[in-house]
């Protein structure tokens, strides 16, 4: 998303989500060195982001629970992708 996109909210904004466990918290990592994160207040199994063009964009979860969890991810240029890992 440029920009100038998100500026004028021509499209919506990229879609992070975590399902299958309890979300703690969730936010965007501002330095991974310094472990600077940003958490969000409501609803953190949800994120909303824009990532720069030739950039990244990392964000961290912490979860409760135990069994499947799926992250996926839905962008209107990149698609949708899904991953699950398995908690113990």
């Amino acid at each position: 998303m440029t920009a100038l996109a998100q500026k004028n909210n021509v499209y919506p904004k990229d879609m992070l989500k975590v399902t299958g466990a309890k979300v703690l918290a969730g936010g965007v990592i501002n330095d991974p060195y310094l472990e600077l994160v940003v958490y969000k207040k409501y609803k953190p199994e949800l994120q909303f982001t824009s990532v720069p063009g030739f950039g990244k964009i990392e964000h961290q979860f912490i979860v409760e629970g135990s069994g499947p969890i799926t992250v996926s991810y839905e962008s209107r240029h990149a698609g949708k992708l899904t991953k699950t890992a398995e908690l113990k």
